[in-house]
């Protein structure tokens, strides 16, 4: 009886020392799948939006001619996709949207979006005690598209 007992308490002390270890596994797991997806979403944005664009603004005869009302508008589908009021991503803004004509016939959609990890925000920072700043799991997802105008 004495042996099992201290096999029990053995695996006890295993798992207490191994549990910690599989948290941070699984929770950085998650959160690299969170930050995939969410780029995934950046790159569709930033498609869908360029698209726009070049098909709302081409005209008939294939040169951009994008007013800042029409860029106002594609920021707004942008951020808020079918016209709903809240951002698909959160935090997007319109100040992350950067909407540029290249040439007459080209135009660059570009996003900066901020990923935040879900547990902690931006107040989680890694330390190195003494070696330098603090590191911030924050971070920048940056997508860019370019079209032509048909």
């Amino acid at each position: 009886m004495g042996a099992v007992n201290r096999q029990q308490g053995l695996a006890v002390v295993e798992f207490t020392i191994l549990l910690p270890i599989l948290l941070i596994l699984l929770l950085g797991l998650t959160e690299l799948g969170r930050a995939l997806y969410q780029y995934s979403q950046l790159e569709k944005i930033t498609r869908d939006t360029a698209r726009f664009v070049v098909n709302d603004r081409g005209g008939t005869t294939g040169l951009l001619n994008l007013s800042a009302d029409d860029i106002a508008q594609a920021k707004t589908l942008a951020i808020g996709g079918d016209g709903n009021s809240q951002s698909l991503l959160p935090g997007l803004t319109a100040d992350d949207v950067t909407i540029t004509a290249l040439t007459d016939k080209l135009v660059k959609v570009e996003i900066r979006y901020r990923f935040s990890p879900i547990l902690f925000g931006d107040t989680l920072h890694l330390p190195l005690f003494g070696h330098g700043e603090d590191i911030s799991l924050q971070f920048d997802l940056v997508s860019s598209s370019v079209m032509r105008a048909l």
